[in-house]
Order: C-alpha cells, then structure tokens, then sequence
C-alpha cells in the first residue's frame, strides 16, 4: 500500500514539475541582463550620463535597418547612454549589437586632450572610443 502511494504522489510530483516549466519557459528566455554601468561626463557637456552595458536577444530595437525583415535572435552586447538632468534616466542613446563582449569600460581622458574618452575592455582587446555627436567613433 505504501509502494502505491509513492509512486502516485511521484506522478504528480512529476506533473507539477512539467507544468511550472511550461508555465515558466517563456520567461527564461526573454531575459535581458545589464552586466555593469559606469557613470561620467562621456560627451564632454559637463554633465554626467550613465553608460550601461545590456546583454539581450536581438541585435537591433524595435526599428529595423531597412534591408531587414526581422530582427536577428542571437544575444549580445548593447551599450546604452542615458542623460541623468533629470529625476529619470532619459535614453540619449542606443547601439545594435556589438560584434565582441565588454569587459569593463572607463570614462576618462585618454589622451590629455581635455576631453573624455571611453576606455573599453573587451575580448579583442582594449581600445578607446569618443563621442561623436551621435554615437561613439573609436579614436
């Protein structure tokens, strides 16, 4: 008798456990993770902005290049430049993907121009960008 209840609350153990990860699925892999932020005067305005690093699916936002139909589905690297005058963050700017994976990055002059530049490090290695109007240039 006590074999029979075993193997039944086993069972049903086993159903719960199939239904919650049906449940939860979709949610696993809709994630998005920012991997770190750093905060500086990046576009030299003297204000700071807040620069984050997001890992997410896809390679672009909600609007396509022009010569695609649908989003590329693979994760990778996005930096996000957010200017911080008022109480709310307010996204300035966005990239698509990028090719490689940010270590760590760094507001700071470089080159003693007086300006700041973003100092990246990453799995091709280190390099230094600056803000460019629009978007960063690598210097």
């Amino acid at each position: 008798m006590k074999k029979r209840h075993f193997i039944i609350i086993a069972i049903i153990i086993i159903i719960i456990g199939i239904l919650l990860i049906w449940l939860l699925w979709p949610l696993a892999g809709a994630s998005q993770k920012i991997k770190f932020s750093v905060i500086g005067d990046v576009d030299n305005d003297g204000l700071d902005e807040k620069l984050v690093v997001l890992e997410k699916r896809g390679y672009y936002g909600p609007d396509l290049p022009f010569w695609l139909d649908k989003n590329i589905d693979d994760y990778g690297n996005h930096l996000f430049v957010y200017k911080l005058e008022t109480g709310e963050p307010e996204l300035q700017w966005g990239s698509s993907t990028i090719p490689h994976e940010i270590f760590d990055m760094e507001i700071k002059d470089v080159d003693n121009d007086g300006l700041n530049d973003l100092a990246v490090s990453s799995e091709i290695g280190d390099y230094v960008m600056e803000w460019r109007d629009f978007g960063f240039r690598e210097k």
